[in-house]
């Protein structure tokens, strides 16, 4: 072997022998971006979905999630709502996205929600992302608190109140 070769493989192999993922894991916060959309009815029905993700299965949450690389927070909603829902949302009509944080034990997520008024779209619910869907008021909301996939959602709504529509 070259004398460049076995370097680097013994940099390799001593690269491998140290748990360096955790390391960085453990030692640098992580910060990431999520989208999610607040669909309500005329009636100020909220659209809620239950994921499939084994963390959160069974609970009730906004349809959305993560933010791809080289991705807007506004290409990132068409997209989930797409793959979610089957619903093709017209970029154009969303409104100016509430910005709120939640504190991760190792870093923060950053969550961008979007308040559309439901366009009455057929929904086809994806079976690889979730699992199934209902309409709720408020008051509901507030009593599913322990079947949320997102505690902070009761608040969100409280602090940004769905107008009725006529």
């Amino acid at each position: 072997i070259e004398p460049a070769m076995y370097i680097f493989y013994n940099i390799c192999v001593f690269f491998a022998t140290l748990d360096l993922a955790g390391f960085l894991y453990t030692t640098y916060m992580i910060e990431q971006s999520v989208v999610d959309i607040v669909f309500h009815s005329a009636q100020s029905h909220i659209l809620l979905v239950q994921h499939i993700n084994p963390k959160a299965y069974g609970k009730w949450g906004l349809p959305g999630g993560h933010v791809e690389k080289n991705e807007s927070n506004d290409q990132a909603i068409v997209r989930e709502v797409n793959e979610e829902l089957g619903v093709i949302l017209n970029v154009d009509a969303l409104s100016k996205p509430v910005m709120h944080t939640h504190k991760l034990s190792d870093g923060t997520l950053y969550i961008h929600t979007y308040f559309v008024i439901w366009q009455h779209a057929p929904i086809k619910l994806q079976d690889s992302e979730l699992i199934g869907y209902g309409w709720f008021d408020i008051h509901t909301i507030n009593t599913l608190a322990n079947n949320l996939r997102s505690a902070w959602l009761p608040s969100l709504l409280a602090d940004n109140p769905i107008p009725l529509q006529h």
